[in-house]
């Protein structure tokens, strides 16, 4: 974010400031978390399953140490922990960026459908604080 480079903190008033003034809609709260975040929900609310339309490969795919490793992923119906869900999410190589963003959206219908799912609402606690200190990692 910008406003986060000029001023660090203020990112997400900024950022609900752009919302406000494009598009007319008031922003009252935000979830600021970085990768490892994302994989501890996902992996707290027990995985989420996803219907990949068609196969994805990525042999550059980065690691945690600076590295890379090959991800890949077969057509059909899949049930993802919370690594496989952001390798998902993320693979740059093999796919344009608009498929990319769909994948995303892709994951976030999964973990809301997974959160309407009464027998995921238990598992919740497992979502250790503080998730509102850590910043997006892209």
């Amino acid at each position: 974010m910008y406003g986060e480079i000029n001023q660090p903190g203020s990112g997400p008033a900024a950022a609900m400031e752009t919302v406000r003034s494009n598009f007319g809609v008031d922003v009252h709260r935000y979830v600021r978390l970085d990768l490892a975040g994302f994989v501890q929900i996902v992996d707290a609310i027990g995985g989420i399953d996803l219907n990949v339309p068609a196969p994805l490969f990525d042999d550059q795919y980065p690691t945690y140490d600076y590295g890379v490793q090959t991800v890949s992923f077969a057509a059909g119906p899949q049930h993802m922990d919370g690594e496989r869900a952001l390798a998902y999410a993320r693979i740059r190589h093999g796919s344009s960026d608009f498929q990319r963003a769909e994948r995303q959206q892709h994951v976030i219908r999964g973990v809301l459908a997974r959160l309407l799912n009464p027998l995921a609402w238990p598992r919740l606690p497992l979502v250790r604080p503080p998730l509102a200190n850590r910043s997006i990692a892209t």
